[in-house]
């Protein structure tokens, strides 16, 4: 177990040197055949999963029926969409370069293939990359996994490269961004988190002996702790880029906390945060940081100097937005070199069982303490919780708990911290 432990982290080490350039598949510049060009019945068409082969060889079948990527296209037709379009001025949704950006496998005309289809929406190319030089090879028996690589198959099973792949959609670049202006319009909010967005998809693959082989394998609180590392970093990096420059007079708001302008204008909303953001003070428009706040309790846990160290990166970004523009962007890039290097790390650390209960007890602590008083933050959390509690083989425990506590974040916009502390607090009693 140990030699292959040191195996796989030293493949994801390799991958992580031969893929750190790599282009989303988006922008591989590499001819996207279509989703027709895996379909067939002698490829992954079949009805059922061959067990004789080493992939199932249904996962044609799987994305079709059950993967909503798969309609992805779809939504931009529905009444809700063109509502959208309507109001940016926008004249059919499913024509829109800024819709079809995420709402399917968008590449430039001259890379779509001869049954490449716009209306098969996020299809097998956008998430492993334009086949183009590796359609015909992957299937043979001398062709590895890091030759499919080399030939453009895009490294989703690396964990930062999954994250970003996912992410790009998920919280946006800046070619491809879900706007304030947008979500004014009637996008919902986005929201985020890779292994429980990951859990909830179909699998079509299975993590087998010969998978072990091939590709680097990470378990859930692996994929949990990285992806969320990863989501901080790419956050930053919108506020750093060209994005949060906005218009002429505002910073682009989406890369704010929603939930510190949209809420009901009743009640007690007058408080201040002097773990996080000491120098904001009360009614201030907050950056969203809620992935960041989870990941400096995580870091408490697992490596204190990193948790320091991004937790005065915070405080001074969240001063730097009573500043200026430049000083958000220019704090935002020092911020992203701390994280940058936690995502492998975190990725290839392993968790022992005494671990995942010392880091949930923190965690749950630290919401019950009323840390996470924002929506976003309050999400972000609960993710965590569950998947350790998953990960811990107990979650059955505190089932009717962990249910109640969902529920206070079920409408965001009734959303109650105190409340939520109050029954993160029940949910810590019953692991205690």
């Amino acid at each position: 177990m140990v030699c292959r432990k040191s195996a796989i982290a030293a493949i994801t080490l390799l991958f992580a040197v031969l893929v750190q350039a790599a282009p989303l598949p988006e922008s591989d510049g590499l001819v996207h055949e279509g989703v027709a060009s895996c379909a067939s019945s002698i490829c992954h068409g079949r009805v059922e999963p061959d067990v004789s082969a080493t992939v199932w060889l249904n996962e044609y079948r799987i994305w079709l029926r059950e993967d909503k990527h798969s309609g992805a296209y779809k939504l931009l037709l529905n009444e809700q969409s063109q509502s959208i379009a309507t109001k940016l001025g926008i004249p059919k949704a499913h024509e829109a370069p800024e819709c079809l950006a995420c709402h399917t496998d968008y590449v430039p005309v001259a890379m779509q293939g001869k049954k490449f289809r716009v209306e098969d929406g996020v299809g097998c190319e956008a998430c492993h990359g334009g086949s183009e030089n590796w359609l015909k090879t992957h299937t043979e028996k001398a062709a590895t996994h890091e030759y499919n690589i080399a030939q453009g198959l895009y490294p989703s099973d690396v964990l930062p490269e999954r994250s970003e792949l996912c992410l790009s959609c998920h919280l946006g670049t800046e070619s491809k961004f879900a706007s304030h202006e947008i979500m004014g319009a009637g996008h919902p909010r986005l929201s985020f988190d890779l292994q429980a967005f990951g859990v909830n998809q179909p699998y079509h693959y299975e993590i087998d002996e010969d998978y072990r082989n091939r590709k680097a394998t990470y378990d859930d609180v692996q994929t949990w702790l990285s992806g969320l590392a990863t989501q901080s970093r790419l956050t930053l990096d919108l506020m750093a880029g060209p994005v949060f420059q906005g218009s002429a007079l505002m910073p682009e708001l989406a890369l704010y906390e929603c939930h510190t302008c949209h809420r009901p204008m009743n009640g007690n909303h007058w408080r201040t945060d002097p773990k996080y953001a000491a120098s904001l003070p009360s009614g201030s428009v907050r950056l969203n940081d809620g992935a960041l706040q989870v990941l400096i309790v995580a870091m408490e846990v697992i490596k204190p100097s990193s948790a320091t160290a991004i937790l005065d990166g915070i405080n001074e970004l969240h001063s730097a937005s009573l500043q200026s523009k430049s000083d958000v962007q220019k704090q935002a890039s020092m911020l992203t070199t701390v994280i940058r290097g936690l995502e492998l790390e975190l990725a290839n650390k392993i968790y022992a069982p005494e671990d995942i209960v010392l880091l949930r007890k923190h965690l749950l602590r630290a919401a019950s303490e009323g840390e996470f008083s924002y929506y976003n933050a309050a999400e972000q959390s609960f993710f965590g919780i569950e998947t350790l509690s998953i990960a811990r083989g107990d979650s059955e425990l505190a089932e009717k708990e962990l249910d109640h506590w969902y529920a206070t974040m079920v409408d965001e916009n009734r959303f109650d911290s105190t409340v939520f502390a109050q029954v993160a607090g029940t949910v810590l009693g019953v692991f205690q």
